[in-house]
């Protein structure tokens, strides 16, 4: 019964998607504007509950549009705006590699050192073959300990730096560090006490002199239960196509892997640093940007396309974010500084790439793919 519950569902949604993308075409051959476009597109993904949350769209370096999409909180029914605050998961990675590039620079930190140089108390038969290069690119064997039991009912209480770092992060190898790429929180949060190590200060505080402060990103930082954070969307998943509030998870325990909260507008301030030399010089800069192992960078994914129509190449500076509850994705196309920004609170299924291009499609007069 489930199944054909679902196989209907499904029908449905193709329908609706098959319609979207014959009103998208139309929309397009009577010229209308990219804005409004995109704003029929999103409110078509809202109506088939594949987003709900809130999208900034720039255009060679200007907002088109920013807008929310369904609600922030669904029992008060407050409305998703451009303003609202959502987890943003491991777009956190990002702002922890452009500190750790900064330290580098200064020459505080060595990108080929090991961590035993930094944590002379981590697991000793590992961390004198593991760098922070390798931490950075996801090539250093480390396990990752959001997909062990640890992320349960454990994950829920708070555990501090050193409980984590002994008895998770440093647990032993996958594989010879450098040799392979394999996605691992671990490792960010290895990057994330090197950096309090360093400065000797709290992450959050280095975060907010270095980055936050100077971008003038005001609606940003890290979560901390004792906090109110005001205008902040709540997390929710859905259940047989019902909404159900998120478990509660203790961000503090994937830090400077995941535990950053944020805006569409504050991301863009972020996005339009990102072209400048506000916060690095472009020869420490443009290291982030560089795909080793797997097309991945300092925490960016790298990805290029080819345009069907214009036969164009457009190059994608990216990342995705997920916590029980929220979804996010910053898709920085850079040929042109076009930028896609998507939160969402409903951990909605239908967020990704996919949405991003058939947006890049719009902003390019492509044809909309299927």
């Amino acid at each position: 019964m489930f199944i054909n519950k679902a196989k209907k569902r499904n029908t449905r949604m193709n329908k609706k998607l098959l319609t979207l993308i014959f009103s998208l075409h139309v929309l397009l051959l009577f010229g209308q504007s990219e804005n409004k476009i995109i704003d029929s597109l999103m409110n078509n993904y809202y109506h088939s509950g594949e987003f709900n949350g809130s999208i900034l769209v720039a255009k060679n370096g200007e907002t088109i549009l920013k807008k929310g999409y369904g609600y922030a909180n669904f029992e008060w029914s407050i409305p998703n705006s451009s303003k609202t605050k959502f987890h943003i998961g491991s777009l956190t990675k990002q702002f922890t590699s452009m500190l750790i590039m900064q330290l580098i620079e200064e020459q505080k930190l060595d990108l080929n050192a090991k961590i035993s140089n930094y944590l002379p108390t981590f697991n000793e038969s590992i961390a004198d073959s593991i760098s922070i290069f390798h931490l950075l690119t996801h090539t250093s064997g480390l396990i990752d300990y959001t997909g062990e039991e640890f992320w349960g009912d454990s994950v829920k209480l708070f555990h501090n730096r050193d409980y984590i770092l002994d008895n998770y992060c440093g647990r032993g190898l996958k594989f010879v560090p450098g040799t392979q790429f394999d996605y691992s929180n671990a490792g960010y949060f290895i990057l994330g006490v090197i950096i309090e190590t360093t400065t000797g200060k709290n992450f959050e505080d280095v975060l907010h002199e270095r980055i936050l402060n100077p971008l003038g990103m005001k609606y940003t930082g890290m979560f901390n239960p004792s906090k109110i954070v005001r205008e902040s969307a709540t997390g929710y998943l859905k259940s047989n196509d019902k909404l159900q509030r998120a478990p509660y998870l203790d961000l503090r325990n994937v830090f400077s892997a995941g535990g950053m909260y944020s805006t569409v507008e504050d991301l863009f301030l972020w996005d339009k640093a990102l072209y400048s030399e506000t916060l690095i010089t472009s020869k420490y800069k443009d290291m982030l940007f560089k795909p080793y192992l797997n097309n991945y960078g300092f925490g960016w994914g790298i990805l290029d396309y080819k345009l069907e129509n214009s036969g164009k190449s457009i190059h994608v500076v990216t990342h995705k974010g997920a916590v029980k509850g929220y979804r996010s994705i910053l898709f920085r196309i850079t040929n042109n500084q076009h930028t896609i920004i998507l939160l969402d609170n409903a951990y909605s299924e239908g967020l990704g790439f996919e949405m991003c291009e058939k947006i890049m499609d719009i902003l390019y007069h492509e044809n909309i793919k299927n």
